[in-house]
């Protein structure tokens, strides 16, 4: 492939890069306040609850028993705190809602300058003050109204908990006495290597009759924001949830205000809310759930979901679990229940270079401790690998060269007749078993791949926050100097000189005006994604070197067939014009 060919391709790959950094949507933060609806938590604040909006795709919901569960106590309300080597949630007794998240492996950033983060502290991704996090809602037979056990007081079986190697697994168990001597019971079981709680909600054994009678979970409002660009956040914010096996994604602005529910009939086995790496869903063991909603403002980023499932006819606990957690490739992969669709990065035929890709760099993980130096070896590996499609290409673009006069010999003499210099052109791509398009593979086969690590080091969080070297604190966000992109377009520009090529004056802007381009472009990108392009451009300048000693662009003598036909048919042209072109009859 010529170089004007080369170059309208790296044209289309850097524009189509570029509309994610100049052009996407990006939602704004603002503050919260407080609407007309409102659910009271332990704090005494008030915060945005769901509307009645969209219950009309909820089935019909029904009944108080014979029971009583109306909640006539008042207590002082508690915190119970579990911890282990991960994490260090927060529960309290009223309601046994989740108020704290601590996530003691991921920091937070604290902006402390205008290039400078505190990271001392561990990420929290629940709001403390306003949550709703775990708040539970009974749907009884013939009721209007929803019992909403976020408003009762329990007593805990323990305010502290904390797990380890020695202590692998605990719970907590919350009891509620209704009037008439029965109780309500909530069981949270937690584990010292996974951010998944599993619950358990023991209810009166008149409540498990009708099949009508539902609970219904709720998470919210939104996570709170821990990273370094908030406004980047929050433009991933919104719900997510798994769908008769496929992922569905709703922003904030898809939701609005009021109620959103999918329509028809679902499987939805997982839902929550989530962040750009975080997320907080839950899901019922032993069966998908019979309806969801959700809502959101994107004024002040509130951020609701609830998922509503059937109380067992029979008595049993109610089974559900919850994941308040990274979205780590590792850890929801081994979590399984469909959790690791999450990383579906890009366009369908990119996603297996996603997959392949990470797979790979967290694999070298394993033996060796920084990103930078992986992203070095993995640069280094993929020019090993796609080595013989360089080869390929090398060979074919000096073909071309040798080829060149022929080729402008038919430009010349067919210049009137389109037609004829196509036939006669691919006559002497295929005499001197020439492919045009072979200069172009090695730019075709890594093109996945780039396209792969662009998202790659955009949504992982195993990036964020990675440390590299020098001035580099953070793989995942850009280059605070543009010392990086400055240097991936210098050896972008040197690569190229070095690449043979026949080369027409009129092509030789592009030589100049490409890499300036990909340097604005790459300015903005994450430092890791510029590190690895960097290395990729000097290994191949490396190899360049070394294929240019090995592979010398021999001089160009037409012989064969074609050279016949091409001299013969310049010497049919007549004196005039041969002598015009400085060449002999024989």
């Amino acid at each position: 492939m010529d170089k004007k060919s080369a170059m309208a391709m790296l044209l289309i790959l850097m524009l189509w890069m570029g509309y994610f950094l100049f052009f996407a949507p990006k939602q704004q933060p603002g503050q919260p306040n407080s609407g007309q609806d409102t659910l009271s938590v332990s704090t005494g604040k008030k915060v945005e609850a769901p509307s009645a909006a969209g219950r009309e795709n909820f089935p019909e919901i029904p009944s108080r028993q014979s029971v009583s569960i109306a909640d006539t106590s008042a207590a002082p309300v508690d915190t119970v705190i579990v911890s282990s080597d991960l994490y260090e949630y927060s529960l309290i007794t009223r309601g046994g809602i989740l108020t704290r998240a601590l996530l003691k492996k991921y920091p937070a950033f604290i902006r402390k300058g205008k290039r400078s983060f505190d990271d001392s502290q561990p990420v929290q991704l629940i709001p403390t003050e306003e949550s709703v996090f775990l708040n539970v809602l009974l749907h009884l037979k013939n009721s209007d109204k929803a019992v909403d056990l976020g408003k009762f007081y329990y007593e805990a079986s323990t305010k502290r908990l904390a797990l380890g190697p020695d202590n692998k697994e605990g719970a907590v168990t919350f009891t509620h006495r209704l009037p008439g001597g029965k109780e309500l019971k909530l069981i949270y079981t937690f584990h010292h290597d996974s951010y998944l709680i599993e619950a358990q909600l023991y209810l009166p054994a008149e409540l498990h009759g009708p099949k009508e009678n539902a609970m219904e979970v709720l998470l919210g409002p939104s996570l709170v924001s821990n990273e370094k660009n908030p406004k980047e956040d929050y433009s991933d914010y919104g719900i997510i949830y798994y769908d008769t096996g496929e992922i569905v994604r709703k922003s904030l602005s898809d939701l609005g205000k009021s109620d959103w529910a999918p329509s028809g009939e679902h499987q939805i086995l997982w839902g929550g809310v989530k962040s750009k790496y975080f997320i907080s869903a839950f899901f019922v063991p032993d069966a998908p759930m019979t309806a969801m909603s959700a809502s959101g403002s994107p004024v002040n980023m509130n951020l609701f979901f609830r998922g509503k499932f059937p109380i067992p006819s029979t008595v049993s606990p109610v089974n559900f679990s919850v994941y308040v957690g990274p979205q780590s490739y590792e850890v929801l992969t081994k979590l399984d229940f469909g959790f690791q669709k999450i990383f579906q990065y890009g366009w369908s035929i990119i996603q297996p270079f996603c997959k392949i890709s990470l797979a790979v760099l967290l694999w070298m993980h394993k033996w060796i401790s920084n990103y930078a130096l992986i992203l070095v070896f993995f640069a280094l590996l993929v020019k090993i690998v796609f080595y013989p499609a360089t080869i390929m290409s090398t060979k074919s673009q000096i073909k071309m060269q040798q080829i060149q006069p022929l080729l402008n010999d038919l430009r010349v003499r067919y210049k009137d007749d389109p037609k004829k210099l196509q036939e006669e052109t691919l006559r002497l791509y295929k005499e001197h078993k020439v492919n045009p398009l072979g200069g172009c593979l090695p730019l075709l086969v890594q093109m996945p791949v780039l396209f792969a690590l662009f998202y790659v080091f955009q949504r992982t969080i195993e990036f964020r926050g990675a440390e590299a070297f020098g001035w580099i604190h953070d793989l995942s966000q850009p280059d605070p100097y543009y010392i990086l992109p400055v240097t991936m377009g210098a050896t972008t520009f040197l690569q190229q000189k070095l690449t043979p090529t026949q080369t027409e004056p009129k092509l030789m802007p592009m030589l100049y005006i490409m890499p300036v381009f990909m340097t604005f472009i790459f300015l903005n990108f994450s430092s890791g994604l510029v590190l690895y392009y960097t290395f990729v451009n000097i290994f191949q300048i490396i190899q360049q070197i070394y294929i240019n000693r090995v592979h010398p662009v021999p001089a160009f003598s037409p012989s064969g067939p074609a050279a016949g036909k091409a001299v013969k048919s310049e010497a049919s042209a007549g004196p005039a014009r041969n002598k015009k072109k400085g060449l002999k009859r024989k």
